[in-house]
């Protein structure tokens, strides 16, 4: 993901993921093989977890946690990968569904998300009483990120305004781990709202980016994004690939590009220097991405060129 690697952060997310994946086998013996199979987009290695197009859901926690606990406190530090490793995997099972662009088969591990949904929880069972003011706040950001997701599903239309009320908050998951961390550590506490922030608009950066790449892929199977209602909007006569070819493209990456500087503008307000190396290192990847989409566009503007040329 950097240049500079952390063992430590690797052996952690390497321990979690041994610890998740003999837990999950073990706990759903006939069931774990199938769902493992079935499931698109989630973490089996570490290499997936810190790839730096992967959203850092999993080293958000490690990177605020002061410098000094994480290897001394190596066991909390693994209990809240594991935790958000159960929790992703729960958020993408029903995801695949609600998409309805994996196997069929997977409908039927559905409840499959108990177990899941209960490892995500039990971890912060260990460090948080009943009665601890952190049920509270997991208590909001779960309900907010169930609700905006299920939310978004339901839409026949996204304009901006909607967009932007529930993108940022389909990652609101994410904040749970970071405010698991502050209580455990209270010496965060006076940037924590500043990391909230930073998850919102990367939140917003990333669903965007999704919607954007993802667009064919979300053609074929009829998900509505602000993508494709945007383009019934400025071009309702044409299909969302000639709407592409014609204006989508340019005015994609105009919006990519500037709530990518929202990200980094948040990012140096951070002033953390794994965060930062991290926003350098996808601000390379997200213009390689640009990069190949402007140039995948443009064969196909050629070949629909030759081939009207050829028609009697």
């Amino acid at each position: 993901m950097q240049d500079d690697s952390d063992p430590l952060l690797e052996c952690l997310i390497s321990n979690a993921l041994l610890r998740f994946d003999a837990n999950l086998r073990a706990a759903l013996p006939r069931t774990a093989p199938q769902l493992l199979k079935f499931l698109h987009s989630v973490p089996t290695r570490p290499e997936q977890v810190l790839s730096v197009r992967a959203f850092p859901h999993f080293v958000l926690p490690y990177w605020l946690s002061p410098a000094r606990a994480r290897g001394a406190d190596a066991e909390f530090q693994t209990d809240v990968i594991y935790s958000t490793i159960s929790g992703y995997y729960s958020i993408r099972l029903c995801d695949n569904i609600a998409d309805n662009d994996s196997s069929p088969e997977l409908r039927k591990f559905a409840p499959c998300a108990a177990y899941l949904d209960s490892e995500f929880i039990r971890p912060y069972m260990k460090y948080f009483p009943t009665t601890h003011e952190f049920w509270s706040v997991f208590d909001e950001f779960w309900a907010k990120q169930a609700e905006a997701s299920v939310a978004d599903s339901l839409l026949d239309d996204v304009d901006e305004a909607t967009f932007a009320s529930l993108s940022s908050k389909k990652f609101t998951a994410t904040k749970i781990p970071i405010v698991a961390v502050q209580f455990r550590y209270r010496e965060t506490l006076t940037s924590f709202e500043q990391w909230l922030r930073f998850v919102d608009c990367l939140g917003d950066f990333a669903q965007f980016s999704n919607d954007f790449f993802d667009w064919h892929h979300d053609s074929k199977y009829r998900i509505t994004t602000y993508v494709s209602s945007e383009s019934k909007r400025r071009a309702p006569r044409n299909t969302v690939t000639e709407w592409f070819l014609n204006e989508g493209l340019d005015w994609g990456v105009a919006e990519l590009k500037l709530r990518f500087d929202n990200v980094k503008l948040q990012a140096t307000a951070l002033g953390n220097k794994a965060v930062l190396d991290w926003v350098t290192a996808r601000g390379r990847t997200l213009d390689s991405d640009i990069g190949k989409a402007c140039s995948g566009l443009e064969l196909v503007k050629t070949f629909g060129r030759i081939t009207s040329r050829k028609q009697p």
